[in-house]
């Protein structure tokens, strides 16, 4: 390397001296040309350096477009989240609920344990039609159940306690009534009222074991309806009389054995008595439905009924301000005209013709319904229908009236049907109803 600077500087020197003297440098030049190249490994240097340094950007070209994040996403959430959804819920709602459905029911008769059983699919799902094995829990459930229902002993001793209790408090309430004073002390006004809850308990526990058939008979059995005729119905408390006189209508529905019970003990005397005479709204509509229950179905009550003037008792009961119980009084006189057509004459007799009629024609209330069909029983006897014809009852308006007010709502579609078949009654014997209103 020296000694090529060393030869540069000579033929430099040299060219100088031949300009100096005037020679021709040209051959001497081309050793310039030929030696300034000389950096080219320079050039070549740094293009090497840059085409290796520029490309670095294709290999984050190369890594963002990538798809890893659009890969993963759709993983997760097509995945995971379903089955967590399809999985755990299901099952806590076909295992868990049910459980505690069958448990919390009480079961006193069949048609209650087939509600509770039945529960469970409402509780899974009507969808679900497929059968799953019986939790050890429900099956032990069900085993107990059937076990109450084929040994009934329970409901027994639950009533022979209710008897019992109703017995010794009602004794000391009739000692103590003969002394009670009406100004008593805070005391014993408590302590009164606390017996008083007591046999209310006792009668709605009675109330709910007597509704199966089975179990009214046996309350007649152990002497039940002596105790209810001697103590609660006649209790100073009206909250006992209604629940006494409901446990009667309850029992004696559809149940000879029960009415003959209640005729032997004089038990449909009291009852009228109550409709009659009660200063209570709740007792008299209770003790009304007793009476029906008893009377409808039992032709000894019945003749026992009418011997002591039970039909004009339900006159005078719609006459009533309760609207209940004139509303229970119209149904029974329309079921004992529709059951026993030979009372006709006798409620006709009686002006019933002219009273439902005047009745039908006052403001629209639940029993208009059973006063139009006891009407449209009564006009179907020649005294009856001359009644209802008569101007100045004014029947026939008021029926057309009425047909208008009720329109097609189907509330009172038999209501309706009662109105429009008094009308073609009417019509029937238009040739020889001069008298009718027009």
């Amino acid at each position: 390397m020296f000694t090529c600077l060393w030869d540069f500087k000579l033929d430099s020197i040299k060219a100088g001296f031949a300009m100096a003297d005037g020679e021709n440098v040209n051959d001497n030049a081309q050793v310039n040309l030929q030696v300034h190249p000389q950096p080219q490994p320079q050039l070549q240097v740094h293009p090497q350096q840059q085409p290796q340094v520029h490309p670095q950007p294709q290999q984050q070209l190369q890594v963002h477009p990538q798809p890893q994040q659009l890969q993963l996403q759709p993983q997760q959430q097509l995945h995971i989240q379903p089955q967590q959804q399809l999985q755990v819920q299901p099952q806590q709602q076909l295992h868990v609920q049910p459980e505690f459905q069958l448990q919390s029911q009480p079961v006193r008769d069949l048609p209650g344990l087939l509600r509770a059983v039945t529960s469970i699919r409402g509780a899974a799902g009507t969808t679900n039609t497929e059968r799953s094995a019986m939790s050890a829990e429900n099956q032990q459930w069900l085993m107990n159940a059937l076990g109450e229902l084929c040994c009934p002993s329970d409901d027994v001793q639950l009533m022979k306690q209710a008897l019992a209790l109703l017995e010794v408090e009602m004794g000391r309430e009739k000692e103590e009534s003969r002394s009670r004073a009406k100004n008593e002390e805070d005391e014993d006004v408590e302590e009164w009222d606390e017996r008083v809850q007591r046999q209310e308990r006792a009668l709605d526990t009675l109330l709910e074991i007597t509704e199966v058939v089975d179990n009214s008979r046996d309350f007649c059995k152990l002497g039940g309806m002596n105790v209810v005729f001697t103590g609660p119905l006649l209790s100073l408390a009206p909250s006992l009389r209604h629940r006494a006189a409901e446990l009667v209508a309850i029992c004696a529905q559809n149940e000879p054995m029960v009415q003959s019970c209640v005729l032997s003990l004089g038990g449909l005397q009291t009852l009228l008595d109550l409709v009659d005479k009660d200063t209570n709204e709740v007792v008299r509509v209770k003790a009304l439905l007793a009476v029906s229950c008893i009377v409808r179905e039992s032709e000894v009550a019945l003749h026992e009924f009418v011997e002591k003037d039970g039909c004009s008792l339900l006159l005078r009961s719609l006459q009533n301000e309760s609207p209940r119980l004139r509303a229970k009084a119209a149904f029974l006189v329309h079921c004992l005209l529709r059951s026993r057509p030979h009372l006709q004459e006798d409620f006709i007799a009686m002006g019933t013709v002219q009273q439902l009629g005047m009745m039908l024609q006052d403001f629209h209330e639940p029993s208009h319904e059973h006063i139009a069909g006891a009407l449209c029983c009564l006009a179907s006897h020649p005294m009856g229908l001359a009644g209802c014809q008569e101007s100045a009852l004014g029947l026939q308006h008021a029926l057309r009236s009425r047909i208008s007010e009720l329109g097609t709502n189907d509330q009172f579609q038999e209501e309706k049907e009662f109105c429009e078949h008094l009308m073609e009654i009417f019509a029937a014997d238009s040739p020889s109803n001069g008298a009718m209103d027009r």
